[in-house]
């Protein structure tokens, strides 16, 4: 797949800058709390690279119920403390914390994945309002040009050739019309919402200026793909699990336990006893584990392979749409402009002179409008793709 993107003023933000909802986007609670797991990842990889804390434990042998006070009565009478301690053989403790950094910065991409995918629904939320704010502008446009019409209609409606249903005609217009603004409205203010629901922000307005995107077959980009940060993640937690595999695979050696204890006697000699103990790797537990890892490992290296091919087929799916809403843009404006805006002009300009054409510009206008508010909607659907296209790629081609 070979392709670029050219873009035409693709963003112009007044009041609050694109940069600007970038940064609020960092404020999203999904996003903090991820930084938090991070921050406990890493006092986790310290953490494990330790040792278990030694135990210590207290004796007293042989308390005489009738004098328990008395510790001098027989030879088996004592008192002292023992000290244990389980000593991790075959770099065990080093694997654990190899492992646990692969986890750590798994989520570091984690945190990179999420925050790409915030940006991206808080684009299309800013792009959705953008684009009811030009509908409602255009529709206050030919509000009034059929509200033009339609006084000049009440000037003629005495004529006797006069049709009196190019004036219904227009009353139908001009309420379509108001309908149409009054639920934009109301879209607007939940997009509005949603945005500020993203960013953690309350946003009251924002304006962008929407240009079509062009593309254009010039080079390869599909290694990009192989930076995405979802693919980063899978990558840190197979490297992750093959550090377990290893750890696993240490745990043949058993670890060694050794315990220490100092015996004090009344009158007597005093003595330490020393005693070493060690796991027996008999029942082949050890070689099921490292099978389970395996076949983990394995489910997680065709989890990767799947995730590549599903962004590759959403980038190319997001390249096709930008190369289909250029094509359908220039449809459109071909039709406007040589066509409709064309007779829409000249319709007006005779409607002072020429009762007959007032019906045929309520019929212009509405077709006008039609392909006007298509227009916008393929703007959008430019823009979205795009923005798309950025998610897979990252924010510069």
């Amino acid at each position: 797949m070979k392709l670029i993107l050219i873009v035409f003023s693709f963003l112009i933000l007044y009041g609050s800058t694109l940069d600007d909802i970038k940064k609020a986007v960092k404020n999203n609670p999904k996003l903090l709390s991820i930084k938090k797991l991070i921050e406990a990842k890493h006092y986790e990889a310290l953490l494990v690279a330790k040792f278990d804390n030694p135990n210590l434990n207290i004796i007293i042998n042989d308390i005489s119920l009738e004098n328990p006070f008395s510790r001098d009565i027989e030879a088996m009478q004592s008192q002292g403390i023992s000290l244990s301690q389980k000593i991790p053989t075959a770099k065990k403790l080093h694997l654990l914390k190899k492992r646990e950094i692969f986890y750590k910065e798994s989520i570091i991409y984690e945190y990179e994945y999420f925050f790409r995918k915030l940006y991206l629904e808080a684009k299309i939320a800013a792009l959705k309002i953008a684009s009811i704010e030009n509908k409602i502008k255009i529709l206050k446009k030919y509000k009034k040009l059929s509200n033009y019409a339609k006084r000049l209609m009440d000037l003629y409606s005495q004529s006797s050739n006069f049709t009196h249903t190019a004036i219904i005609k227009s009353e139908i217009l001009e309420s379509t019309i108001e309908l149409k603004i009054t639920k934009l409205k109301n879209l607007k203010k939940n997009y509005i919402k949603k945005l500020s629901q993203v960013i953690a922000k309350d946003i009251n307005n924002i304006k962008i200026d929407l240009n079509i995107i062009e593309a254009k077959d010039l080079y390869k980009i599909d290694k990009r793909l192989l930076d995405h940060p979802k693919l980063k993640i899978l990558k840190k937690i197979i490297d992750a699990k093959k550090e377990h595999i290893k750890y696993l695979k240490a745990q043949k050696i058993p670890d060694l336990k050794i315990k220490a204890t100092y015996l004090n006697r009344e009158n007597r000699y005093d003595y330490i006893n020393l005693s070493f103990s060690f796991d027996l790797p008999i029942y082949n537990r050890e070689e099921k584990s490292i099978l389970i890892g395996l076949k983990e490992l394995s489910s997680l290296n065709k989890k990767y392979e799947n995730e590549l091919l599903e962004l590759k087929y959403g980038l190319e799916n997001s390249l096709i749409d930008v190369e289909d809403a250029y094509k359908r843009y220039k449809i459109v404006e071909k039709i406007l402009k040589d066509d409709l805006a064309h007779k829409l002009e000249v319709v007006l300009e005779n409607l002072t002179v020429n009762t007959s054409t007032i019906e045929s510009a309520i019929e212009i206008l509405e077709k006008s409008l039609e392909f006007e508010l298509q227009k916008i909607d393929i703007l959008f659907d430019s823009n979205k793709a795009y923005s798309e296209v950025l998610y897979y790629l990252g924010d510069k081609l």
